[in-house]
């Protein structure tokens, strides 16, 4: 039994055995809406510079939860360490995610610095974007931020806050922005909010973001693969439904990272990219300095990523008007006046030779590869296990080069200075290189 009585509520409730910190405090408590009261936290309150109260204690469910370090747990259950936790529900502790409620409440220097983004109310409006002076860890006080509100089916999952610093809700899912306007047939990926409100503004909805996508510039491109892109996980069902995805990112080195890493999980096959043609452009800057029609015009020249071994007439048009010129391109000669009418060889191409076993095929390679090599210098590395012993495949290339018998009692056999003069020939510069 637990005695919660620091917070002048006198009741007991049963806990786990294991729970055995108490929350004493003998801060002073304030009592806030919703049945919330609000008082430090005992896990770091200790350890911090700003002790702040920052522990959410809501009497009605009997539950706690810190917004600094993520400390909840309720009276029945006992206590859970959210920064531990592998979490695909916004967490029930967290009642911020349960209690947010939309204000049209931006000031007009938020709406005047938007503005100057072009970047309208309305944009702004239909994304719920509003304002708020909330709990920043990083820096243990409060300060103003934009809130940008990460829905998922209707359904609140996260809240990211941007001012000087820049967090998210602590158990909330980490997801892409603007998840409910992903389409099946195409849809466009960038970096940033602010670029999905810039797409919006041209007209197009069917874009999402990175997750908390405003930190962009200042993630460390090492964690780009272990982190950043985590939230990919999270919306990998609805993503693998999707025919097209266009990559639109930033044109340097942080976007074209991200973008190699994107195509490997994602899947080139369905995959198109697109840039701004300026370095360090986002597609905001785009907007601005360009206006909407220039904006459009750039996404027009999107482009497939080549799917290795797929090609169509763009790849080889200048071959092609090349070969209807100056015709096909004959190859070095086999040697065989009978065989170049319909065969030469072409440095570069693949030939396969085929027939019944036992019929030659490998007697007449060798002789081609002779040829090639004593009238055109050219050197080989052979690979036939089924010639052996060696010398009896060495021998048979000198009957080749001499176009005499190597064997004793044949008439006209190689004599022992060509014998010589043909190891001298393979010898030099490795003409011919047995391989087993």
């Amino acid at each position: 039994m637990y005695k919660w009585s620091s917070f002048n509520i006198n009741f007991e409730l049963p806990v786990k055995e294991e729970w055995e910190e108490g929350l004493e405090t003998s801060s002073e408590i304030s009592v806030e809406t919703n049945n919330i009261v609000i008082c430090e936290c005992p896990k770091c309150t200790p350890k911090r510079k700003h002790p702040i109260n920052t522990l959410l204690i809501n009497t009605k469910n009997e539950s706690w939860f810190c917004k600094h370090c993520g400390f909840a747990g309720d009276l029945v259950q006992g206590s859970k360490i959210l920064p531990t936790e592998n979490l695909f529900e916004p967490w029930s502790y967290n009642p911020t995610l349960h209690s947010y409620e939309y204000e049209n409440n931006l000031s007009q220097t938020v709406l005047d610095n938007f503005a100057s983004k072009k970047i309208s109310k309305e944009t702004l409006d239909f994304f719920k974007i509003t304002q708020s002076k909330i709990y920043f860890p990083e820096i243990e006080t409060h300060a103003m931020a934009v809130v940008y509100p990460y829905f998922m089916e209707n359904r609140l999952v996260n809240i990211v806050y941007a001012g000087k610093y820049r967090t998210s809700e602590l158990g909330g899912l980490e997801t892409c922005f603007n998840f409910d306007n992903i389409s099946t047939d195409h849809t466009y990926l960038v970096a940033t909010e602010l670029e999905v409100f810039s797409f919006y503004e041209a007209g197009i909805s069917n874009v999402i973001s990175l997750f908390g996508g405003q930190s962009f510039d200042s993630f460390p491109l090492e964690k780009i693969g272990s982190v950043l892109l985590n939230f990919l996980s999270n919306i990998e069902a609805r993503l693998n439904d999707v025919k097209k995805i266009t990559l639109a990112l930033p044109n340097n080195e942080r976007g074209n990272t991200i973008k190699e890493e994107l195509l490997r999980r994602l899947g080139k096959e369905r995959c198109w990219v697109v840039q701004p043609p300026e370095n360090n452009y986002f597609w905001n800057d785009i907007l601005v300095e360009y206006g909407k029609s220039k904006f459009l015009s750039l996404l027009d020249t999107a482009k497939p990523i080549p799917v290795r071994g797929i090609f169509d007439i763009d790849d080889v048009e200048d071959k092609l008007d090349e070969l209807y010129h100056k015709g096909l391109r004959r190859g070095y000669s086999t040697g065989f006046d009978t065989v170049d009418q319909f065969y030469t060889v072409v440095p570069g191409q693949w030939t396969v030779m085929t027939g019944i076993p036992g019929h030659g095929k490998s007697n007449f390679l060798d002789g081609v590869m002779v040829n090639l090599a004593k009238n055109h210098d050219w050197r080989f590395g052979i690979f036939s296990p089924e010639n052996q012993p060696i010398q009896r495949h060495f021998a048979g290339i000198m009957e080749k080069y001499f176009e005499a018998p190597f064997d004793l009692g044949k008439p006209g056999r190689i004599s022992e200075e060509q014998l010589e003069d043909g190891k001298k020939w393979l010898k030099n510069g490795k003409k011919l290189i047995k391989l087993t």
